[in-house]
């Protein structure tokens, strides 16, 4: 890799600028940095490098996510424990009806007619 490559795979993975100021910034063409980009190798070493870079932010984004449990929000603390669960692989099953008082139904009936619970019944 030449050392404009090398200079471009760093701001590449910066990620705060666009490609044509990448060009300009290590005074190359536009089209060079597009033709790295479909190079193999250095397609390789962007991802491989990208990688690096974000399994080194893995721990920090870790320790945020679990700090917002602790959010004086309750929408924030509660997204982020939905997320966590679901990065763990458990997902809701089923649906709870909350009232307008705040009570909790659970009832998987709620709501079917006669003819619906008479069918499930029959069925049993």
């Amino acid at each position: 890799m030449t050392k404009n490559q090398e200079n471009g795979l760093k701001l590449l993975i910066a990620g705060e600028l666009k490609d044509k100021e990448i060009a300009e910034a290590i005074k190359v063409s536009p089209q060079s940095i597009c033709n790295w980009k479909k190079d193999p190798e250095f397609a390789e070493a962007l991802k491989k490098a990208l990688w690096d870079e974000i399994t080194f932010l893995a721990p920090r984004a870790k320790r945020r996510l679990v700090s917002l449990l602790n959010s004086r929000n309750e929408n924030v603390a509660l997204k982020a424990a939905i997320y966590i669960l679901e990065l763990c692989g458990y997902k809701a099953t089923d649906k709870v009806n909350v009232n307008v008082e705040g009570d909790i139904n659970t009832n998987p009936f709620q709501g079917l007619t006669t003819e619906e619970l008479r069918k499930i019944i029959n069925a049993q």
